[in-house]
């Protein structure tokens, strides 16, 4: 679908700081070009620890499933995404490709199921006389 591409790049950022300016400039203290363009993010390994740079594990294996009817096992996490991927059904932090390759089906599953929603409450396929009723009602 044209509207929900998934693009296998990582979201890109724009580095922003006061000092930013002197960043590849004679003098300054930092060796990293100067570049006005937003930088480009990689993506975390899955299989790695951490994320770099951090204490933030990568991965974090998912609970059995609890015995206890209506009960989660698998609590949200911040930064995390439970689902699927390369290392099993667990929590993959935000910065991984499979993290954002799980919330990408669940975004295109909640839309699917909003349009058939409206197509349904439109009354789509059929051909009943309460079609435009049910439409006059809906719109009160």
């Amino acid at each position: 679908d044209p509207n929900f591409i998934f693009q296998d790049k990582p979201p890109s950022m724009k580095v922003d700081c006061p000092n930013c300016h002197l960043i590849g400039k004679v003098g300054a203290s930092s060796t990293t070009p100067a570049n006005d363009a937003p930088s480009e993010m990689a993506w975390t390994d899955p299989h790695l620890e951490y994320v770099p740079g951090t204490l933030t594990p990568v991965f974090i294996k998912g609970a059995i499933k609890s015995p206890v009817n209506r009960q989660n096992a698998n609590p949200r996490k911040e930064n995390y995404v439970f689902g699927s991927g390369l290392r099993g059904v667990g929590y993959y932090h935000t910065s991984t490709k499979d993290a954002n390759k799980i919330l990408y089906k669940r975004l295109n599953i909640a839309r699917e199921k909003k349009q058939s929603e409206v197509y349904s409450a439109t009354c789509g396929n059929c051909l009943c006389p309460f079609r435009a009723s049910a439409k006059t009602k809906r719109d009160k």
